[in-house]
């Protein structure tokens, strides 16, 4: 993995939730995402589905976050638009700031 990967915590996540199938239908492509400080844009699929959120960022492989890891933060600004941040893992190994439609999608899930 690259550079970004390591400066935002990708890799981190990379290695505590794999998820070696990836074979998910992403129903977003090309989203805009934020990893502790590093914006994703318009590179990452996400798909919200039963066991997790699912994330490929292009270059790097496939994500399966569980419902149970993500702690809601705050809202904030991510390019002018409205997004979500979260903590992910107990204790937190990085941030993800999803941008308001995924976080829509993700509500039925986290409860």
């Amino acid at each position: 993995m690259g550079l970004f990967s390591k400066l935002s915590g990708l890799n981190k996540l990379v290695e505590a939730y794999p998820d070696p199938a990836g074979d998910w239908e992403y129903p977003r492509l090309k989203e805009t995402v934020e990893v502790g400080r590093v914006v994703y844009q318009r590179c990452t699929a996400v798909a919200a589905a039963g066991p997790g959120l699912a994330l490929r960022v292009r270059g790097n492989p496939p994500l399966l976050v569980p419902w149970g890891a993500l702690r809601y933060r705050r809202t904030k600004r991510l390019h002018w638009r409205a997004a979500h941040e979260y903590d992910v893992g107990d204790p937190a190994i990085t941030t993800l700031t999803v941008m308001d439609g995924v976080n829509e999608e993700m509500k039925p899930f986290l409860g």
